[in-house]
C-alpha cells in the first residue's frame, strides 16, 4: 500500500469511528488525529484534503470550545467524508 493509500485507509477509519459513535459527539480528542492527518496529507501535496481536514479541526474546536451550533461542524465532516468516499474509487 502506497503513501496516499495508507493516508485515505487512516481518513477512512477516522470518519468510520466518528460515524460509529455519532457526529454531533465530536470532540476535541478528535483535533489531533486530525492534525497529524493533516502533515501526512502537506507531506504528500494533497491541498485540497488539507484545506478539508483543517477546516473540520477548526470546526471541532468551535463547536467543543465555544458551544457553537453543529451544522457547520456536521456540514465540514460530510464534506470531508464525500471527498475521502469520492478518493477511494
Amino acid at each position: 500500500m502506497d503513501a496516499t493509500e495508507q493516508l485515505m485507509s487512516e481518513l477512512a477509519s477516522w470518519l468510520d469511528s466518528v460515524l460509529l459513535r455519532g457526529v454531533g459527539q465530536l470532540r476535541l480528542d478528535d483535533v489531533p488525529e486530525l492534525e497529524r492527518l493533516i502533515h501526512s496529507a502537506d507531506r504528500l501535496g494533497m491541498n485540497t484534503l488539507v484545506e478539508l481536514l483543517n477546516v473540520q479541526a477548526t470546526h471541532i474546536r468551535q463547536y467543543v470550545l465555544q458551544s457553537s451550533q453543529p451544522d457547520e461542524c456536521i456540514g465540514s465532516f460530510f464534506r470531508l467524508a464525500a471527498y475521502t468516499k469520492m478518493a477511494t474509487f
